[in-house]
């Protein structure tokens, strides 16, 4: 049986209280609903996208990644670094076009510079992890 809209937001709701990042990201994209806790619904579709990249077979994005993680410190620009957001944001929608590009999933318009680095820097970290986790498919 479904729930009911009112049911979907006590599950929200709980969910924002708990900390279960991944359930209020979920709920909050089924309703519609503004997310009162930015960052607790960003690592929450960071985990939804996540999943979704493994099942999707990562290893085929490991090459752009590894690309992403080498450009970005060929051109000085270090996820450690406060500034630089016009730059982050070039870099963002070159590599993962799908995601920040003009119809991207996430765009970057609106976002604080903060909240540019933040998003620059978990990218960073996970192209990081995703590359070392696959040497031999690396460039």
């Amino acid at each position: 049986m479904d729930k009911s809209p009112d049911e979907l937001n006590r599950e929200r709701i709980d969910a924002l209280g708990s900390g279960n990042n991944r359930r209020y990201a979920e709920l909050c994209n089924e309703l519609g609903i503004e997310p009162e806790d930015s960052d607790l619904y960003e690592s929450g579709m960071q985990e939804i996208r996540a999943g979704r990249e493994r099942l999707a077979g990562t290893t085929a994005n490991v090459p752009r990644y590894d690309l992403f993680v080498t450009d970005s410190g060929t051109r000085g620009i270090y996820p450690t670094r406060h500034g630089q957001t016009e730059a982050k944001i070039g870099l963002l929608r070159e590599y993962f076009p799908e995601r920040f590009g003009d119809r991207g999933v996430q765009p970057l318009n609106g976002q604080t510079p903060w909240g540019i680095d933040r998003t620059f820097r978990n990218i960073y970290v996970y192209a990081e992890k995703v590359v070392r986790e696959n040497p031999r498919v690396s460039r």
